[in-house]
């Protein structure tokens, strides 16, 4: 029986997380000029591996079949190693290793402690790959305790290094999700209006789907309006319709503000 876990080079308690790291990882090693001698079996049983262990049930009933896990030595104990250590680095990935490890309050009150200090830098300390894979980790859990804000910003900090130079891939859908329901829905009173508005037009310059960049416009609309910037605030909204005429409430606010496509525009004008 094919042990997916060795396949991905996992633990076999691996979080979600990290068996999207070892998945993305696997397909780089496997790429022909980097390998040379890839076979479609290779990619096919990679991708097994991945949609198997990826979703609960499925990962279950297979390790129901695999059998329990091989009882572990009483060796190196990497942890206690990183938390003996001072320096930024290993506090670093400490962090990192304790979010890949379920150990998210330990996480994040070490990530609140280091913060706090102004010479520290995640980013630099882990590298761009695992940093943006720790930030999303850390953003996942800062939204799901309602922390809102510092969930914004380590999301935008994540778009922003996948603009310069793609990472996650087909996987950054996630982080476009996520970062479309907390400014659309999520965010309050945590991030003014104001702010939202100078960041909404930078952040739809990221590579995101068109629906998605219609939502954001749409919610630009709104802060707009309720700043009592009418003129611009319909301007936004014709931007968020033009991405998105299938969208029923959309078309209804837009109507009600008296904003057309820019389709039936040229129409008229022609």
């Amino acid at each position: 029986m094919k042990n997916f876990y060795e396949i991905l080079e996992i633990p076999r308690d691996a979080p979600l997380l990290r068996i999207k790291k070892a998945f993305r990882a696997r397909v780089k090693e496997l790429h022909p000029d980097i390998s040379g001698e890839t076979t479609n079996d290779d990619i096919h049983v990679l991708l097994e591996a991945y949609e198997i262990l990826s979703d609960p049930e499925r990962r279950a009933n297979y390790d129901l079949t695999l059998g329990p896990p091989e009882k572990k030595g009483t060796g190196f104990n990497y942890r206690e190693w990183l938390q003996a250590r001072p320096d930024q680095e290993s506090k670093s990935k400490l962090i990192f290793y304790d979010l890949l490890r379920q150990r998210e309050s330990e996480a994040l009150d070490l990530y609140a402690k280091m913060t706090a200090k102004r010479a520290f830098s995640l980013e630099k300390s882990l590298g761009k790959e695992d940093f943006m894979d720790c930030a999303f980790l850390l953003a996942e859990e800062f939204e799901a305790r309602g922390d809102y804000a510092q969930a914004l910003f380590l999301y935008l900090r994540i778009c922003e290094l996948e603009k310069r130079r793609a990472y996650f891939r087909h996987f950054f859908v996630e982080v476009e999700d996520r970062l479309r329901q907390l400014i659309c829905v999520k965010i309050t009173w945590q991030v003014g209006p104001l702010l939202l508005i100078e960041l909404i037009p930078q952040i739809v310059e990221y590579d995101f789907y068109p629906k998605t960049i219609s939502s954001l416009w749409k919610k630009m609309a709104l802060l707009l309006d309720a700043e009592g910037q009418g003129w611009e605030a319909r301007k936004a909204l014709k931007k968020a319709l033009d991405l998105n005429l299938k969208d029923p409430n959309l078309v209804r606010l837009a109507r009600e503000w008296g904003v057309r496509p820019t389709e039936e525009d040229s129409a008229a004008s022609s």
